[in-house]
């Protein structure tokens, strides 16, 4: 991993490091907040980058060089909140992934991301708000490959990462998200990300925690990429809720909306779930997600249909299991069965925003030419300061599907990832 490819990555890290005196100004401590773990979603969820950009935790550094700009970013979002109810954030991301075997050897890529929700309609916590949300992306390499070409270098069932490509940047998002009847239905529509909706998971995003696209997204669902889309979300009764929607199958996600969305080919799921907090253990989650997709007919994709489970639970402080599982024909992903189970350690090594994370996959492709395949991720995340993390982590994946490998042996991937928060 010395190759002069993965020096921007390294030079991050190092830049990170420097001594805390750089900041000239200590930005302003945020004010007190419920602690109440945000929403998971994708890499991509314009809500739960926000509830994440801020307050600024500690890290191993008071301050860093980010932290010059923290007293100017904070007043202009006090600014924008209080007078017009703006909110707006941004963040960097870069990762770097050597593998032991394939044609690519090694990619590395960066993410760029703006993300704004601005509240319309409404007071900040009235059961009544709407919000308009978005979202404008950009990706772009540092060498010739990039981490999300890595998996099919070697024939993996699924990528060393879910994101991580080259794309131009564009508005990805774009949705209003309506509350009723005292929060208890939500319904949103627009330019949407189906996988910040549904089966989500609490350590789903690939710029925060698991790298592969084993733990960061689910391999036997399909995935429809932004485009039109609307869902409605409803209490139950307690700690249950449904949820349903639907998205266009067609869509691009760096294209308009519009384009593909008269092809009449869409996504649906439906969801219900329970998210429930126990005395002495702490909040869970449990989902279970039913999904079916069109023929598209002009891309040559059959129909497919299947069903995703998702659970993560507290065990006491900093201690949460996860467990994913799903079954599907493969028609159009490929897999038909997945499972993966795995344990988020949330500030037990290091600072209290470190994250140590373990996980364990397994999938059954739908050919029955291709080998079934199975794997390990392991990876510590360090708030190296308020606005910087910096994560190393190796995946194992034991005689990919395809077999391309020489001599049927595990590959390994060794990897590093800088994320910025402004």
């Amino acid at each position: 991993m010395t190759s002069r490819t993965g020096l921007p990555i390294l030079a991050a890290v190092l830049f990170a490091a420097a001594p805390s005196a750089l900041a000239q100004e200590k930005p302003p401590a945020p004010p007190p907040a419920e602690e109440v773990p945000p929403r998971p979603g994708s890499a991509d969820d314009v809500n739960f980058e926000l509830d994440t950009a801020r307050p600024r935790p500690a890290g191993l550094l008071p301050n860093g060089p980010v932290s010059l700009l923290d007293p100017q970013i904070d007043r202009l979002n006090a600014y924008l909140k209080k007078e017009v109810a703006l909110e707006v954030g941004l963040a960097y991301t870069a990762v770097y992934q050597d593998v032991s075997d394939g044609a690519l050897g090694h990619g590395e890529a960066g993410d760029g991301d703006v993300f704004a929700r601005w509240r319309l309609l409404g007071e900040e916590k009235g059961g009544w708000r709407g919000i308009l949300g978005a979202n404008a992306e950009g990706r772009h390499d540092f060498g010739d490959a990039t981490p999300r070409d890595l998996g099919d270098s070697f024939g993996s069932l699924w990528r060393t990462t879910n994101t991580f490509g080259r794309q131009e940047f564009d508005l990805i998002q774009l949705w209003w998200e309506q509350h009723l009847f005292d929060d208890r239905v939500v319904v949103t529509a627009g330019k949407m990300d189906p996988d910040n909706y549904y089966n989500t998971n609490r350590y789903q995003s690939d710029s925060t925690a698991f790298l592969s696209r084993a733990f960061s997204a689910n391999p036997a669902r399909f995935h429809p990429s932004n485009g039109l889309g609307a869902n409605a979300k409803g209490k139950i009764a307690g700690d249950f809720y449904a949820l349903v929607g639907f998205q266009d199958a067609n869509a691009v996600k760096t294209d308009s909306p519009f384009e593909t969305v008269d092809e009449g080919d869409w996504w649906g799921a439906i969801e219900g779930g329970w998210t429930p907090k126990f005395e002495k253990l702490g909040k869970g989650a449990y989902r279970l997600t039913a999904w079916t997709v069109e023929e598209l007919r002009d891309a040559g994709v059959p129909s497919d249909h299947g069903y995703a489970l998702s659970c993560d639970q507290e065990v006491g402080r900093g201690f949460v299991p996860f467990f994913r599982a799903a079954i599907a024909d493969g028609d159009v992903t490929g897999v038909d069965r997945f499972v993966c189970g795995g344990v988020g350690l949330e500030g037990v090594f290091g600072t209290d925003k470190d994250l140590t994370g373990f996980g364990l996959s397994y999938g059954e492709p739908s050919d029955a030419v291709r080998d079934s395949q199975w794997g390990g991720e392991v990876f510590h995340r360090f708030q190296v300061s308020p606005d910087i993390q910096f994560t190393i982590g190796y995946q194992y994946i034991h005689s990919p599907a395809d077999d391309t490998v020489a001599g049927d042996d595990p590959v390994h991937v060794f990897e590093l990832r800088v994320r910025v928060t402004f």
